[in-house]
Parts: C-alpha cells; sequence; structure tokens
C-alpha cells in the first residue's frame, strides 16, 4: 500500500521544483540572454507580451522573476514595487552607462507593477 503514495508524493515534489514557463510559446532564454536589450531580441518578445498582458496578472514576483529573470530596474513605493526591463539598446549599453542616462535619453522599457502582495498588477511599456 504505501508503494503508491511513494509515487505520488515524489510526481509531487519532482515537479512541484519545475519553473512554470509563463512566457510559453517564447522562450525565456533568448530573453535572458539579451540581460539589457543591446543584442536586439527583446523587441518582438516585448510586443507579443504586450498582446498577452492580462495573463500575467495575479502571477507572483517570483514566477516573473524566474522567466525574465532579475529586473534591469526597481523602483520600491508603499503599495508594492516596479520592475523595469531595457527593450531595445540604448545608454545601457555604454560603459559608462549609470541611471542618471536614463533621464536624458530614448529607452523603451517594460513595467511590472508587484502589489504589497506580491503579486503581478499591472503590466505594460514606457518610453522615457
Amino acid at each position: 500500500m504505501r508503494t503508491p503514495l511513494i509515487y505520488i508524493v515524489l510526481y509531487c515534489l519532482l515537479n512541484g521544483c519545475r519553473t512554470q514557463n509563463i512566457l510559453s510559446p517564447i522562450d525565456s532564454k533568448v530573453w535572458k540572454q539579451d540581460s539589457i536589450g543591446c543584442l536586439g531580441q527583446r523587441t518582438n518578445i516585448y510586443y507579443t507580451l504586450l498582446n498577452e498582458d492580462e495573463k500575467f496578472v495575479g502571477k507572483l514576483k517570483s514566477q516573473i522573476t524566474d522567466n525574465f529573470g532579475e529586473a534591469n530596474l526597481t523602483k520600491q513605493f508603499k503599495e508594492g514595487e516596479m520592475l523595469y526591463y531595457f527593450i531595445k539598446g540604448g545608454p545601457q549599453c555604454e560603459e559608462s552607462f549609470s541611471e542618471e542616462d536614463l533621464q536624458n535619453w530614448d529607452v523603451e522599457l517594460m513595467y511590472i507593477f508587484i502589489n504589497d502582495k506580491n503579486e503581478v498588477e499591472e503590466m505594460g511599456g514606457m518610453k522615457q
């Protein structure tokens, strides 16, 4: 009788540890390889994601970072946290880049707002 229980527990443990690809059918490895948008691989992915932004609402921050990688920039708010990801090449591709450069350059970003429950509340794009 214990044998089926062991298989059930083992199955749950093994499948529970896998990262769910919430970007499917997009390969998150491609997104992560272009970590700051300088390779030009994020642009098409970005526009596809914006058309499907509602599927991200309610996802946990850990699911976002598992799939997108760590955010390029973050900003803390009383109500939560904003994650920013570079989409296209810009000042961040320069060796001497600093965050102040973003205010003076045309930079395209994807933002994801994580609320105080650690869930995605909103996702979108912006040019700075």
